[in-house]
């Protein structure tokens, strides 16, 4: 599932640029913790425990954004 390219450019500047400067300010200003919400964008079933091994997706195209933004946020050193 793809999305079209000019949503996907909004979304790409409204999740992960902006979460990447705020980031990197926070890095620069040795902040001790960044807090960054959420949202519940990927599918799970609704029984059973979960865990960090289970293969969740996106729920849709443009929530792929919220999940590479986080992937980024915790690759960074600091």
């Amino acid at each position: 599932m793809k999305c079209p390219s000019s949503h996907s450019q909004i979304a790409m500047k409204l999740t992960f640029t902006v979460a990447r400067i705020i980031a990197l300010e926070a890095v620069r200003r040795k902040v001790k913790a960044y807090v960054r919400l959420q949202q519940p964008v990927y599918e799970t079933s609704d029984k059973g425990p979960h865990d960090e091994k289970e293969d969740v997706k996106p729920i849709r195209p443009l929530d792929m954004w919220w999940h590479e933004t986080l992937r980024m946020l915790a690759s960074m050193d600091e």
